[in-house]
């Protein structure tokens, strides 16, 4: 690749200009942060992600993207980390000696990818990926804190995200061919499987679906900080959405395989999530939990390797008994959390999962293909199950 040019005209891009108003709000919001004035920094802040947010979407529009916005909005970002870590050892000393380390191998990390990528390709990359791009969120809600009392779990979280972003700028960076800078992460280098996603969150459905994986992080958070009754109101309202989507699917005729399978995706990541809420919430009662739910998730391993070496491609089961095991079990989890006989809800908890791995064990092992739209292992006037899809599908 050819050295960085700028050109003159590209200074008088809408977009860039819009960007360089950034150079005068992220000082500015710094500067009220330390003169105590949080509301006037929180404005500045706010400004500041807002051209952020705008400034790309122009230059997508009007076909105004450039080396000069690239690299400028890149050095600004950089420009609003480093005020941070100054802010933090500024005026919480201990909080920035506890993660010096932390910022010693991350700012290593940093120098070696630049070192890497100036002796590669005679430029310095710095990739606008996706986890950098939640990292920029994360550091910006961090702040917020700062000015109150600082979350550490949030700053947790930025240390990782940034150990996350770097390793995956340096394979970036390692492979052979050149550097695509619109890249947005290494798992989908040629964004097919974005395409594919905006495509398919088109239809409402989906994107009430994806309400669930927005409140994964949600959770956790409120988990952590063992915020019991907010944890079960967010808890509830991804247990709406569940009901809410295949009801959109069905009276608008909007399913799909992709929906399908990210429904399924959606469930299965928030079983074993339940299990790590345990921990955060009560962990007295984490090892009970995690005795008592062992045998489903021992045969849930086994139905999971099983599917995904024969019918990888295939779409993924939604048995009557699975739909009773999903209803039972977001009604009932966050019930364990405030009943005293929790042990009963995470037995009948067990024996319904039991129940749907073994009947879709069955299934897998009596079919080479699996049948489109199959629902049950048996007749379904013989299925219980059946009945109560009847009554509440």
């Amino acid at each position: 690749m050819s050295k960085t040019k700028f050109e003159l005209k590209d200074f008088i891009k809408l977009s860039n200009m819009i960007t360089s108003v950034r150079i005068l709000t992220i000082p500015l919001m710094f500067y009220f942060a330390y003169e105590g004035e949080r509301v006037l920094s929180l404005v500045f802040l706010f400004v500041s992600w807002l051209i952020d947010f705008i400034d790309g979407a122009i230059a997508r529009k009007h076909n105004q993207e450039t080396k000069l916005g690239y690299y400028l909005d890149t050095y600004l970002d950089g420009v609003f980390l480093i005020g941070i870590i100054f802010y933090v050892y500024m005026h919480y000393n201990s909080i920035f000696l506890k993660y010096y380390s932390a910022l010693i191998i991350l700012s290593l990390m940093f120098l070696i990818n630049c070192i890497f990528s100036l002796l590669k390709f005679k430029e310095i990359y710095s990739l606008h990926l996706w986890s950098g791009k939640v990292l920029g969120n994360t550091l910006a809600l961090f702040f917020i804190t700062t000015l109150w009392n600082p979350d550490i779990i949030l700053l947790d979280a930025v240390i990782f995200l940034r150990f996350l972003y770097e390793i995956e700028t340096f394979f970036i960076i390692l492979k052979p061919q050149k550097v695509d800078q619109n890249i947005l992460t290494i798992l989908d280098p040629k964004g097919k499987k974005l395409k594919e996603f905006k495509t398919n969150m088109k239809i409402l459905a989906n994107k009430i679906t994806f309400i669930r994986f927005i409140a994964l992080p949600i959770l956790l958070y409120l988990a952590y900080k063992q915020q019991i009754l907010w944890f079960t109101a967010v808890f509830y309202i991804a247990a709406i959405s569940d009901q809410l989507d295949g009801i959109a699917a069905r009276r608008l005729n909007q399913s799909s395989k992709y929906g399908s399978n990210m429904d399924s995706l959606a469930d299965e990541i928030y079983y074993p999530f339940g299990i790590l809420c345990f921990y955060l919430i009560k962990p007295e009662i984490f090892t009970t939990a995690v005795i008592i739910t062992s045998p489903v998730f021992a045969l849930y391993i086994i139905d999971r390797i099983i599917f995904y070496t024969r019918f990888k491609n295939a779409e993924k089961l939604h048995l009557y008994s699975g739909k009773a095991f999903q209803k039972y079990f977001f009604i009932c989890y966050p019930l364990v959390f405030f009943s005293s006989n929790y042990r009963l809800i995470l037995i009948i908890m067990t024996i319904l999962g039991c129940i749907v791995v073994i009947e879709e064990l069955f299934i897998y092992f009596n079919n080479k293909k699996l049948p489109s739209g199959i629902k049950t292992f048996i007749k379904k006037e013989n299925n219980p199950f059946y009945y109560l899809y009847r009554v509440w599908p």
